[in-house]
């Protein structure tokens, strides 16, 4: 607003003496609307300065109620997140990336004199994912033996190529047979299972596998690393064991008899066929001739609890309970699988193929006590067992290599004779029971060496 209205307006005494009448009037009025303008102006000024210190405390207000609301919606999202996170843990590892040309070249020379010849293939599994596969053959000798080795959780196939699992395939003469479970590396997939629906997955590539490249019958060594090795003991369990196929406890007469009226039926359905078709070719079979277990965990349970006695010692079971049971849920919800009840234990008690165990001594993952010699303690073929220095997912010092050469090269030259060969139907009851009885042979390999033949 002006300053002050004789600024803006002449006095009365500047005008002439018959104009001055007139003239004053109007500057009166004049002087008059001016006051009120001015006040309206000043009520204007003092309403504005009223609206912008309401407007203030409305927002510190807004913002006050907003940081309260940031702050629940941040503690229940930490909470969500980390839920989310342990379920990722479990069911969605990170995918190890890589590249074809990270596995080499396609001819390699192993084990001093042995070119070994890779062929990468791929293989559709029976959810319809497809797996990327490889597949490491002797140029010179062409054997049926086959090592197939199944990563870990979080792991791919390169894991074969930076250790040296490929060079003891080679000096024992063997193929090398290295896949990517569903969800892992270049194949496809979601989640895994942690050899649930991965023992389904080394079916379907060991069959393409035999029917493809040895066209007969193939001695086949499973060499598995935590979730590995409990899918090699699942794949055993259920495809390789057929008296565990009876839901209720029968005595072992009534269970080989219907083995052998099993088998009369088949001996006659196979006749029947020779007779109308042709004789067909020579049948691809998959002879299991032994299991290297390296760290497999007993259950999932049993996991859950161990971490729960090392990290949060102090929180009740209870607890604990209830959040494997949210985690079984939502496991469930999202593969259609029951993760949470996976277990090796069936599988290692009714096992009949040798196995050699590895352990950690400094896991904290999967305690040895509860997993490892667990399972070799109650393993129902004779069983060897090997600990180390080192943790889950350390490097294994040489002499572990060691033990596993000399476990496949006496496999080969059938050196275990001890142990339960041939079919079990062909014994009697009491000569399995006696073989059974004698079936654990644990054995404790330490090294003596120094720390420089130690490292991997």
């Amino acid at each position: 607003p002006p300053t002050a209205p004789s600024e803006l307006l002449p006095s009365p005494a500047s005008f002439a003496p018959e104009e001055a009448p007139a003239q004053r009037g109007a500057l009166i009025l004049s002087r008059r609307h001016f006051r009120t303008d001015t006040a309206r102006s000043r009520n204007f000024i003092m309403s504005t300065e009223i609206d912008e210190v309401l407007t203030a405390r409305e927002v510190e207000t807004s913002s006050r109620e907003r940081r309260r609301k940031r702050r629940k919606k941040s503690r229940w999202g930490q909470l969500r997140s980390a839920y989310e996170r342990l379920v990722a843990s479990v069911i969605r590892p990170p995918r190890a990336t890589y590249e074809v040309s990270d596995l080499g070249p396609k001819l390699s020379r192993r084990a001093g004199s042995v070119v070994m010849e890779r062929t990468d293939f791929e293989v559709r599994n029976a959810r319809n994912e497809v797996l990327a596969c490889s597949l490491w053959r002797p140029t010179m000798t062409s054997t049926g033996d086959l090592v197939t080795y199944l990563h870990s959780n979080s792991s791919c196939r390169l894991a074969a190529v930076r250790s040296p699992v490929l060079e003891v395939a080679a000096s024992a003469g063997c193929a090398l047979l290295v896949f990517d479970f569903a969800a892992c590396g270049r194949s496809e997939g979601d989640y895994v299972t942690l050899g649930l629906r991965e023992a389904d997955d080394v079916r379907d590539v060991l069959e393409f596998v035999v029917d493809e490249f040895f066209f007969s019958s193939c001695r086949v060594f499973f060499w598995g690393r935590s979730m590995g090795a409990v899918s090699a003991l699942l794949y055993h369990h259920r495809f390789h064991d057929n008296t565990l196929r009876i839901k209720k406890k029968k005595s072992s007469s009534v269970v080989l008899l219907q083995k052998q009226q099993r088998r009369q039926q088949q001996l006659r359905r196979q006749q029947q066929q020779q007779k109308k078709a042709p004789p067909p070719l020579a049948p691809s079979r998959v002879d299991i001739v032994g299991l290297i277990l390296d760290s497999p965990f007993s259950s999932i349970r049993q996991l859950v609890e161990d971490i729960r006695k090392r990290a949060l010692p102090r929180t009740p079971r209870c607890c604990v309970g209830c959040v494997v049971c949210c985690l079984r849920r939502s496991a469930k919800r999202r593969t259609n699988a029951d993760v949470m009840a996976v277990s090796a234990i069936d599988a290692a008690k009714h096992a009949k193929v040798p196995a050699l165990f590895l352990a950690a001594n400094a896991d904290a993952l999967a305690p040895p006590n509860t997993h490892t010699r667990f399972l070799a303690g109650v393993y129902g073929a004779p069983a060897t067992l090997v600990d180390f220095d080192g943790e889950h997912n350390s490097p294994r010092p040489k002499h572990v290599y060691d033990a596993v050469l000399s476990f496949l090269i006496g496999r080969l030259n059938d050196h275990f004779d001890d142990g339960i060969d041939g079919d079990i139907d062909d014994l009697s009851e009491e000569d399995v029971k006696k073989k059974k009885k004698r079936v654990t042979d644990t054995l404790l390999l330490r090294d003596d060496d120094d720390d420089d033949d130690d490292d991997d």
